[in-house]
Parts: C-alpha cells; structure tokens; sequence
C-alpha cells in the first residue's frame, strides 16, 4: 500500500477548457475515480454542481470499497473495466462493468442562479492525480500506471 493519495480519473466537466473551471459555481463534475491512500482504497462515483458560494460544489458522491469488487476476484485490479455513463435530458448514471453506482436526476442539479451545467457542452479529462488531496507523492513508487484501452463517445441520434 502507498503512502500517498493516487486518483486515476475520468472527468466529464463543463466550461472552457482554456479558462479552466471559472468558478465552479457555474460548472459541474463527474467524476469516475479509483482512489488508492494509505487508508481504504475506494472507487467514487461523483456529480458535483454550484452552490452560489465560490468554490463550494454541492456533491452527490459514492464511495464504494475497492474490496467490493476483489473479495471475489483477487485478480479485478489487474483487468480492464467497462466505465459507462448514460446521459439523456432527464438522468445520468454512472456504471462499472455494468453495475449501476450513481445517478442523479438532471432537474435536481439546478445551480441557485438558475444555471444547469448539466445542459452546457462538456470536455473530457483523463488523468492520474499524485499526491491530491494533501498526500506527500515522495513517498510513491515509481513509475506508476495508469492504462486505458479505449475511450468511445456515442449519442444517440
């Protein structure tokens, strides 16, 4: 186990990317993360929407034990795995392998000025976070890796 905090994301954010967040009042988050710390590995499966208060995201998170999905395959972290988010007007939910994690009703992630950053166009990030939150990334090994086999976007017509 490692004494730092790795986060191996997927993101789904809106805005600007060449201005970044501007103020995540006005943008939103989802986020499908495998964290691994010094305390219990856990998979998130977040939706993070304005508050009116700069800075301050309202969350809808999830966090689920990595040992979830070892206790019945030693081997699970080794594989790949499917990441699926189905998104229409009304909902998005957010799944692996097929198991339903998260969803959250698009009416309800309405920022207090109006705004919903669930309707706006989005980018996507891919990355692996060393030391976030606070961890001390001296303490890693490395190299460390980060493998993804493929990315597909689909939207129905």
């Amino acid at each position: 186990m490692m004494n730092s905090i790795l986060m191996a994301n997927l993101i789904l954010q809106a805005g600007d990317m060449k201005r970044g967040l501007s103020g995540i009042r006005n943008c939103n988050v989802i986020s499908r993360i495998m964290r691994i710390a010094k305390e219990v590995p856990t998979i998130l499966a977040n939706f993070a929407w304005g508050t009116g208060k700069p800075g301050i995201a309202k969350w809808d998170d999830l966090k689920k034990p990595l040992a979830d999905f070892t206790v019945n395959d030693p081997g699970w972290t080794k594989k790949f795995h499917i990441w699926r988010m189905d998104w229409n007007s009304d909902s998005i939910c957010l799944y692996l392998d097929d198991m339903l994690l998260n969803s959250v009703l698009v009416s309800q992630t309405v920022n207090p000025n109006g705004f919903n950053p669930f309707l706006q166009p989005h980018y996507l990030l891919l990355n692996l976070a060393i030391g976030a939150a606070g961890g001390d990334p001296s303490k890693s090994t490395f190299p460390i890796k980060y493998e993804v086999d493929w990315v597909r976007v689909y939207q129905k017509k």
